[in-house]
């Protein structure tokens, strides 16, 4: 009996591998007439129905999503695409990083690691605190408090942080222009800036060695700083303050004299060689009534005779036409201290013999005659004065003795306006005197008889002018007698006489 053989088949709920048939041959086929022919019609027909239509199983990217996948697209499958080569849908996470959507896939959903919980790279700017970050504002701006490097600023990051640092030069060094406070370095800051500042006391006062220039004081700075008193003048170490200045004491002062606060002229020579102890004989400046209405003057002063500072009012040379003592015509051309003529004002005589103790009367080789009295008295402004007064003489060779001085200023025409004279009291040629004048003629009313007793006198028996020079008939040690009662027009010898 002819048989026909089949290939095996291969149950389709046992594999999913696709069938295989194997090819028959050409040898007729003999159907056994006890066969049933359903059993045939059976086994093909199941045949067909596992091997399915293609005859391939199900595989990822074939485009249709099968068991065991979560999507499928087919040849757009990648592990960059929404659908992975595995056909899995792309999440972050899944250590594969999805194109244009992620920026960094680790594996995990964890920040701090180099990629965020959302798959995003971790960087300065992302507006996350992350990693090593001490801040992100998610900007890069270097200006606010947090900088573009997402560091904290702070001052010394050379990062200028607005509204709180002024300037930030990236170091703590107080000597730049930049303090280790970020503040703008300058003068009153107490902090000395290299090649600008030459101190720096925190004060705005230039009344302390540090002026508000931050600039050491000097005497030629052209301020009152340090200990002076006014610009550049007294306190002790720069010069004397001149007439007008501020001034606390005295030796604030050119003229060694501090009135109120202000320099003034000094009274006296006396004032001015108290406040310059190497003060020379000369001409200086002085105010002899202070705030009274003279105006302050030139005057000569002898600074060396008997101690110094006298202030000369009256010289006379012993030529013929120069002014009597108590003449209030000035002379003021000449130097007396050279004996040449020369004379103040009554006027002020009077204030200069105000303020002062003593009289000199000085003449050639610095031989003079000291009384302890002034010259004068408030009297000699008054018409037909006549005033006299005892005395203690001393000279140059420490000689003394007791005597008179006094003056007129009437009945002086050929003489006897000042005369200094011997005491006790005693008698002259006419009478005797009392207080050491006779008064016995009206031509020379301080002229005793005779030029008796004078230690000093003037006398003229010419023209009766009321210009008669002086001499001496009375000696007094190194004041020596120059000639007994000389009564030609002039006198004999050149002298000063000054007040201290």
């Amino acid at each position: 009996m002819t048989t026909t053989t089949n290939a095996p088949t291969t149950d389709a709920s046992t594999t999913d591998a696709p069938t295989t048939d194997t090819p028959t041959t050409d040898t007729p086929t003999t159907v056994d007439p006890s066969a049933s022919t359903t059993d045939v019609t059976t086994v093909g027909s199941t045949t067909a129905e596992m091997t399915g239509s293609t005859g391939v199983g199900p595989i990822c990217g074939d485009a249709n999503i099968d068991p065991g996948e979560q999507c499928d697209d087919g040849p757009s499958n990648a592990d960059d695409a929404a659908c992975t080569a595995a056909c899995q849908t792309a999440v972050c996470g899944d250590s594969l990083v999805l194109a244009g959507v992620e920026g960094c896939d680790d594996g995990n959903v964890d920040d701090g690691d180099g990629c965020s919980a959302d798959c995003q790279m971790e960087s300065c700017g992302d507006g996350k605190v992350q990693g090593l970050e001490e801040c992100d504002d998610g900007n890069a701006a270097d200006d606010d408090a947090c900088l573009s490097t997402c560091k904290n600023a702070v001052c010394g990051d050379s990062a200028v942080f607005a509204g709180m640092e002024e300037c930030d030069d990236g170091n703590l060094v107080d000597t730049d222009a930049c303090l280790g406070t970020c503040k703008i370095a300058k003068c009153g800051d107490m902090v000395v800036q290299e090649m600008v500042d030459e101190c720096d006391d925190g004060n705005m006062s230039n009344a302390d060695m540090c002026t508000n220039m931050c600039k050491l004081p000097t005497c030629m700075d052209k301020l009152q700083d340090a200990a002076e008193t006014d610009e550049d003048c007294g306190g002790g170490a720069c010069p004397k303050c001149a007439l007008g200045k501020k001034c606390l004491a005295g030796s604030d002062c050119g003229s060694g004299v501090c009135t109120m606060n202000v320099c003034t002229p000094p009274q006296s020579c006396k004032q001015i060689l108290a406040a310059d102890p190497q003060a020379k004989s000369g001409k200086f400046n002085v105010d002899i009534d202070g705030a009274g209405p003279l105006p302050a003057f030139d005057v000569f002063c002898d600074m060396s005779n008997s101690g110094g500072g006298w202030t000369v009012f009256y010289a006379a040379s012993g030529a013929d036409g120069e002014q009597a003592m108590v003449s209030d015509t000035e002379a003021l051309v000449n130097n007396p201290l050279l004996f040449q003529a020369y004379n103040l004002s009554r006027a002020r005589k009077v204030a200069l013999s105000a303020i002062a103790t003593e009289t000199l009367f000085v003449r050639a080789n610095n031989v003079w005659m000291k009384a302890d009295k002034p010259a004068f008295d408030a009297n000699l402004v008054v018409p037909n004065t006549t005033a006299k007064k005892a005395v203690n003489l001393v000279t140059s060779n420490n000689i003394m003795a007791a005597g008179f001085m006094g003056y007129a200023n009437f009945n002086t025409a050929s003489g006897g306006d000042f005369g200094v004279s011997v005491s006790p009291d005693g008698p002259t040629c006419n009478g005797n005197t009392v207080t050491g004048f006779d008064h016995h003629s009206a031509a020379y009313r301080m002229l005793n008889c005779g030029c008796q007793r004078h230690y000093l006198y003037s006398y003229s028996a010419g023209a009766g002018d009321n210009d008669a020079g002086y001499d001496v008939n009375t000696a007094l040690g190194a004041w020596a007698a120059t000639d007994a009662c000389h009564v030609a027009e002039g006198g004999t010898f050149g002298f000063y006489a000054a007040m201290r």
